[in-house]
């Protein structure tokens, strides 16, 4: 569904090198690795926020999309959101249903439900903190409703309840879900494919079940204990 040959971009003294690869339909893919080693880089390139020939998506180079059509295809999750007007919570939300063209109140509120900010959806989002924020802007891409969700560490933010409960919604949606991440012992959890990135390259691209401790301790350079199935970490 969505494929890349090998990537080779370079931003100031930055540089991405990607081999070839392909996400399939409903995969729920975790890009991992220390900050600075490409991960909103990559989602950026991926999503055709950074254009780049390497991209495509059925076959089709990201680049011959409009943006409109782009937009019906995938929704992009920022790793930071500003809003800095007083828009009410739901109006925020519903910037989601610009790609439709419509007005679902019925839809938003179920959203807003699901995500438990239905109580705040009277609020205006510049008084938020951002756990709750956050929270808002992933019902804005969740109302978006394309089949490609891209999000930069969406859950950075939460506290740990509201964390497991959005990553057990994006785990179920029939979706592809592509996402940032930095708890391994979380993402291990709701992913089923882990691509991790160090220095601007690709260290491995392996599933839940391949990742070991010398991978782990080779990415994020700090000493790990396998400690019952949960990943432990020692500086």
């Amino acid at each position: 569904m969505l494929k890349y040959n090998k990537i080779k971009f370079k931003r100031g003294n930055f540089k991405l090198s990607l081999p070839e690869s392909s996400i399939n339909f409903g995969e729920k893919v975790a890009i991992m690795g220390e900050n600075g080693s490409g991960k909103t880089t990559f989602l950026h390139l991926l999503s055709g926020i950074l254009e780049n020939k390497a991209v495509y998506y059925e076959d089709i180079n990201i680049k011959k999309i409009p943006y409109k059509k782009r937009a019906e295809i995938f929704a992009f999750l920022p790793q930071f959101s500003s809003v800095f007007f007083p828009f009410k919570v739901a109006e925020v939300v519903s910037f989601g249903n610009f790609v439709h063209n419509e007005t679902n109140n019925e839809k938003i509120e179920d959203i807003l439900k699901q995500l438990d900010i239905f109580h705040l959806k009277n609020r205006d989002f510049t008084t938020l903190s951002g756990g709750e924020k956050r929270r808002v802007m992933i019902a804005r891409v969740l109302l978006q409703n394309p089949p490609v969700l891209i999000l930069d560490e969406p859950v950075s933010m939460l506290d740990i309840r509201h964390s497991i409960e959005i990553l057990t919604i994006l785990n179920k949606l029939n979706k592809t879900v592509i996402s940032s991440m930095h708890d391994i012992n979380t993402a291990i959890k709701f992913f089923d494919r882990f691509i991790f990135l160090k220095d601007g390259k690709q260290i491995a691209d392996v599933g839940k079940n391949e990742i070991n401790i010398k991978l782990l301790e080779e990415v994020f350079c700090v000493k790990i204990i396998d400690n019952n199935g949960v990943f432990d970490f020692r500086i």
